[in-house]
């Protein structure tokens, strides 16, 4: 069993842009390439052309910011490996909030007393993590007669799933 250094696995969890850890590492659909989320918005902000700052590739020519994802099985990853990290991360946020005399947001506020997420038992109806939720409502179109109803009309997944997905979930209830 070969143990790895912190410092071998450096090149795959630091932000090309400021060098740190990446702290709410977002990544390029375009490419893939990952840095922190405030120092890829600020880029594309900041007028910068829109490129990814690793490979040069367009993004997107008018809206960039449309084809970053958050990716939080990173982050989990990171926080895992980087002894305090997390607690630091949300002592700053925290800082934050209170030098602009804002209340901070909920999820700060609940991690304060418990600062590591990976050892908190996970929530069972909680399957969609921190993924942006949508409606969907499955309504037959056709006049096909032989089509069995669903249950359930609407169902709420993740803004992330696929067509395919919705396909399976159908060919499961049906």
């Amino acid at each position: 069993e070969r143990k790895l250094q912190l410092r071998e696995l450096n090149p795959h969890i630091t932000c090309g842009l400021c060098r740190g850890y990446l702290i709410k590492p977002t990544t390029i659909t375009e490419c893939l390439h990952t840095f922190c989320r405030s120092c890829i918005i600020l880029r594309f902000q900041d007028g910068e052309v829109n490129l990814c700052p690793t490979c040069n590739i367009l993004i997107h020519e008018t809206n960039p910011l449309e084809m970053l994802r958050s990716d939080k099985t990173l982050e989990d990853i990171i926080y895992k490996l980087v002894p305090g990290l997390q607690e630091d991360e949300i002592r700053r946020t925290k800082e934050f909030y209170e030098s602009y005399s804002l209340s901070p947001p909920c999820k700060v506020i609940k991690t304060e007393g418990d600062t590591s997420a990976l050892h908190r038992k996970p929530v069972k109806d909680d399957f969609h993590r921190s993924d942006p939720q949508i409606g969907v409502c499955l309504e037959c179109c056709g006049t096909e007669e032989n089509v069995k109803q669903l249950n359930r009309k609407f169902i709420k997944c993740s803004s992330r799933m696929t067509i395919a997905h919705v396909k399976k979930y159908l060919k499961l209830k049906l």
